[in-house]
């Protein structure tokens, strides 16, 4: 992916590759270390609208962020703002999915969902859920951004702002079939009551 940043058949390779070897628990420090999140952010700096790449590149920092050690890589080196400039440039599902999914591996620190805030990921997720009403992924992954969101108080305030009790109950009602997704809608909704009053 180093030597040759300016393809994108190279690029989207290498993402792909990296995405799968990083459900590898013991491979996510190494792809870290080895200066994985630098090429993959670079990738996405290169190819903003190719939806391949973007997707892939979502993937990787989502999986680097299940652990607290990769995720500083992750969230040190931009990737926050690089989920959502993703969510911005190519808006198909797919990079939509990622992206929230990415998101939601993100917001395990305080810090973390400030910076989310700050950068307008709320206004993103759910944007992303009224765009995409009728995709189920999409709608479950935004939950369960806006669920964990929500667990400070100022954020879940502005999810309440940005309408985002309004999706969570559009999706229960599009998706009222689905038990995983009408768990992860109450929690959320559960905590935007908690926090938001």
């Amino acid at each position: 992916m180093r030597a040759l940043p300016e393809d994108p058949v190279v690029q989207t390779n290498g993402c792909r590759l990296l995405a799968h070897i990083a459900v590898n628990d013991s491979n996510q420090l190494a792809i870290a270390k080895e200066c994985g999140v630098k090429a993959v952010l670079m990738a996405m700096k290169n190819f903003p609208c190719d939806s391949a790449i973007q997707e892939s590149s979502c993937r990787v920092l989502g999986l680097l962020s299940y652990h607290s050690e990769t995720q500083q890589y992750v969230t040190r080196l931009g990737g926050i703002e690089a989920t959502l400039a993703a969510m911005d440039s190519c808006g198909s599902p797919e990079v939509l999915v990622s992206g929230c999914s990415t998101l939601t591996c993100l917001a395990v620190t305080e810090k973390n969902i400030d910076r989310i805030r700050d950068e307008k990921g709320v206004e993103r997720v759910v944007s992303a859920m009224k765009k995409f009403e009728d995709h189920s992924d999409l709608q479950l992954t935004g939950c369960l951004a806006l669920k964990l969101f929500a667990e400070t108080k100022e954020v879940a305030k502005q999810v309440v702002a940005e309408g985002g009790e309004a999706v969570i109950r559009s999706a229960m009602k599009r998706f009222s079939e689905s038990a995983e997704l009408l768990k992860e809608a109450q929690d959320a909704l559960d905590n935007i009551k908690k926090h938001s009053t």
